[in-house]
């Protein structure tokens, strides 16, 4: 895990003689308003975990879909598929 923190630092203040902290401001205005969705996938003994989170600006809520992918299964095509899915809900 040291390599990747020294090659961070390195990339981060590559251009940086003093080593100042750079920062990134974002304007509100330029946020997406709509529903957003985000999707992890874990690995499990005998294949895979997709956790997939969708939120509803409507009902503010968030929800929560687990799918169980086989190791036996392309894990890709696997993961279009259920994207495709969920966004037509």
């Amino acid at each position: 895990m040291s390599w990747l923190r020294k090659k961070f630092k390195n990339w981060f203040y590559a251009d940086d003689n003093y080593g100042a902290v750079k920062a990134v401001s974002i304007s509100e205005d330029s946020l997406v308003s709509e529903a957003s969705v985000n999707f992890r996938i874990y690995n499990a003994t005998g294949g895979h975990v997709m956790e997939f989170r969708k939120y509803d600006s409507r009902s503010d809520r968030t929800n929560t879909q687990i799918y169980v992918i086989s190791k036996d299964e392309d894990v890709g095509e696997r993961v279009a598929r259920i994207v495709n899915l969920e966004m037509l809900k």
